[in-house]
């Protein structure tokens, strides 16, 4: 796959939502591409989280119980923001994000590479953009009756360079279920903002493209087809748009593509 495949968004986008969906079909070298390591002084971030801790807990001096308190508080804050974000508090202030160094992502357990990014000199590694489709599982090999019957339908991709493969019709959410009298798949978009119902969307692969509709989510849905504008959604309305169409969910937006689509 030609690492080209995906590039950069704009400077400044400050990324906290993993998508739940797969990045393994992303080489790690387009998933790290444009970024640059700190150099200098913001190589010692550690050293400016320690200087932070030392000044919040110089708040021992008034009262010992409230220092320690909001000494943990904030190794507890930064230890969660590391793991959803990549960022502790002393990387926010130098620019910074950790990653792993094989998924781009933001840590977990259980990591054996890592690699901090400097945000304001290079590209974020969790900022991507699609520009073209990844293979999929099925590829274009339409002949084999193996492939044809697990091949995907609609190709979902997400704005952090993640893959859904969608073939048939899924309910796409924050924590999904699919009804129990209907035949529904379900896909999984962790969203930390909480901007994504738990069933946000129902995407149904039609010849046209797809059938959208929104399921009463709280933030709403919209679409916009190529080269157009987004169009909010009536609650239960479905509305067909061609493949090549954005739907924006909540604080995320995702592109419909054709999975048969291959680069590189």
């Amino acid at each position: 796959m030609d690492v080209r495949a995906f590039r950069g968004a704009a400077d400044g986008a400050e990324l906290t939502r993993i998508s739940g969906g797969d990045r393994s079909v992303v080489p790690a070298e387009a998933l790290l591409a444009g970024s640059v390591p700190p150099q200098g002084w913001r190589r010692g971030w550690f050293a400016v989280d320690c200087v932070l801790i030392v000044l919040v807990g110089s708040t021992a001096l008034l009262h010992w119980a409230l220092g320690l308190v909001l000494v943990l508080a904030l190794i507890a804050a930064g230890i969660d923001d590391l793991t959803r974000t990549g960022r502790t508090p002393g990387q926010r202030l130098l620019g910074l994000r950790t990653v792993d160094a094989d998924t781009a992502l933001p840590p977990r357990r259980g990591m054996q590479h890592w690699a901090t990014v400097d945000l304001r000199r290079g590209a974020d590694p969790l900022a991507l953009i699609p520009l073209a489709v990844p293979r999929l599982p099925g590829g274009p090999d339409r002949w084999s009756p193996r492939r044809a019957e697990n091949a995907a339908a609609v190709a979902v991709l997400v704005d952090d360079g993640t893959v859904l493969a969608i073939n048939g019709a899924t309910v796409l959410g924050r924590s999904p279920e699919a009804p129990a009298d209907a035949r529904y798949g379900v896909a999984r978009v962790t969203d930390l903002s909480r901007t994504l119902s738990r069933n946000h969307v129902l995407l149904e692969p039609v010849d046209a493209g797809v059938r959208v509709t929104d399921l009463g989510s709280a933030n709403g849905t919209a679409v916009a087809a190529p080269g157009e504008t987004f169009a909010a959604l009536t609650a239960h309305q479905p509305v067909e748009v061609p493949l090549g169409a954005r739907i924006a969910i909540g604080e995320r937006v995702l592109l419909l593509a054709d999975p048969t689509g291959v680069t590189g």
